[in-house]
């Protein structure tokens, strides 16, 4: 009855502004007196059309090879509290921290010309409020701590020696999906870098840019002067870019080792291990497997970076008194207090689907969730009641600013 779905977009293709879909799975179970549920059948002989035809507008790949032969990446990122590797009884690097939804979102790009014959990759980045320390690490380290990279550059402006290539400051506005600027107006900033060798022992050795090398990189977001939240300075997520090849991919890394020059980049989780794709999280180093499911997908596209986040913010409210439930210094969401029905099932999404994973279920022979008590004699007639998500949320007001 049901036609192949013929085209599925991945993660890149989500366009809309919730990056969280909300998915109802409802599995009613037969209670003891009620009809077998053999003698249970559904009819309905309307056409069911594909989900996606041929004619289906996808959104424009985000890793790929341009015309030019340039190699092309393009990710998302989110501030973070420590570095992907450190593991201490206070560092966390999963947790979302207060006010993560608002200016602390990154959209990163690498430009690789190295399969063309030059050692160069142009990275280029931008922020939804501006930086002050410019950090962009790379080429892990790990010699005295485990946030330690072999090169992390200075401001281009600051930097004192003119043989190493700075971080530059483009400007502020607004740039759409293709890093162009459409606008001198507007709240972020653009900064790049040219990455032209790869490091080892601190800069002592400085190689050409080879095809097939892996480049760790981590781009912190030390803020100047956000509009809102009161912390300035996080870290971000580790990325382990192949040099030639379009894309990161989620990497595994040995502690306590030392390569030659000091080279302890993360090294690619094989394709066969890797269970969700391209989506697939590398190895957590910090200890924190609660949180491994409420995490940005590895291969996230630099679009959804701030529908994630604001998203994820929905999924986490309560709709009765609008708080967040994960931290006291988050902001009460006025506008969705009072959302819940007389009937509802939980006050937010979360508050079922608990660290972002499935419902869990109610027992074989128990009443499922929202019923009256009564037997279920067939498939029942299901309402819901007003659900806020049916109201488009606006990420930013008149001004450009997001909500508080």
């Amino acid at each position: 009855m049901f036609k192949t779905i013929k085209r599925i977009n991945t993660i890149s293709s989500l366009k809309t502004a919730c990056f969280f879909s909300i998915l109802f799975i409802l599995s009613c179970t037969v209670n003891p007196g009620s009809r077998a549920s053999s003698d249970i059948s559904i009819e309905d002989s309307s056409p069911v059309d594909d989900l996606f035809s041929n004619d289906t507008e996808l959104a424009p790949l985000h890793s790929f090879v341009r015309d030019d032969g340039v190699v092309v990446t393009r990710i998302g990122d989110r501030g973070r509290d420590r570095h992907a590797k450190d593991n201490g009884n206070q560092d966390h690097y999963d947790h979302y921290l207060a006010h993560y939804w608002q200016y602390r979102t990154a959209r990163i790009q690498l430009e690789d010309h190295v399969r063309n014959g030059t050692s160069l990759i142009k990275a280029t980045y931008i922020t939804e409020s501006e930086l002050g320390a410019r950090e962009f690490r790379l080429w892990y380290w790990g010699n005295t701590t485990t946030g330690q990279f072999h090169f992390n550059p200075q401001k281009e402006e600051e930097k004192v020696s003119q043989l190493e290539s700075g971080i530059v400051y483009v400007g502020k506005g607004t740039w759409d999906d293709n890093f162009e600027k459409i606008s001198d107006q507007g709240i972020q900033h653009m900064y790049t870098l040219d990455i032209v060798n790869q490091w080892q022992n601190g800069g002592a050795i400085q190689k050409n840019l080879t095809v097939g090398t892996n480049m760790e990189f981590e781009i912190s977001q030390f803020l100047v002067n956000p509009p809102a939240g009161s912390r300035l300075n996080y870290y971000g997520t580790s990325f382990v870019y192949v040099i030639g090849s379009p894309g990161v991919v989620p990497f595994e890394w040995s502690r306590g080792t030392n390569k030659s020059g000091g080279s302890n980049d993360g090294t690619p989780i094989p394709v066969k291990a890797r269970l969700g794709g391209g989506t697939t999280l590398g190895y957590n180093y910090t200890n924190e497997p609660a949180g491994r499911f409420m995490q940005m997908a590895t291969n996230l596209a630099h679009s959804n970076a701030q529908p994630f986040v604001e998203g994820r913010r929905v999924h986490h409210t309560n709709f009765l008194d609008g708080s967040h439930d994960e931290r006291v210094d988050n902001p009460i969401w006025v506008e969705h207090r009072n959302k819940v029905d007389n009937n509802y099932i939980n006050v937010s999404c979360a508050g079922c689907h608990v660290r972002n994973g499935r419902a869990a279920s109610e027992g074989r022979d128990s009443i499922p969730c929202g019923t009256d008590g009564a037997s279920l004699p067939a498939l029942p007639s299901l309402s819901f009641p007003p659900f806020p998500f049916r109201n488009r949320i606006s990420p930013t007001d008149s001004t450009g600013q997001f909500p508080a």
